[in-house]
């Protein structure tokens, strides 16, 4: 299972106030553009840490290739959703 952690600061930033919501539909539709199946999509919030700067969406994909999982954390990162990748 592919983890993916999309800080909730960065989600605010790109889509305004809390629309959670259309960061899921982003990820959901950058894998339907690149003609990938269906892959089952978690949703959960970490926002246990004092400071909210590390508060998270969390999204586990289930099934998802490495490949494409690395793909997605380079365009998260290009999108200004994401940490960078080298």
């Amino acid at each position: 299972m592919a983890v993916f952690r999309l800080p909730i600061r960065l989600i605010r930033e790109r889509f305004g106030g809390d629309n959670f919501d259309d960061a899921g539909d982003w990820v959901d539709g950058w894998l339907r553009d690149r003609g990938e199946r269906r892959y089952r999509i978690e949703y959960s919030f970490d926002t246990g840490h004092g400071n909210p700067w590390f508060h998270a969406m969390v999204m586990r994909i289930e099934g998802l290739p490495d490949a494409v999982g690395e793909a997605l954390r380079r365009r998260l990162a290009e999108e200004g959703l994401g940490d960078q990748v080298k």
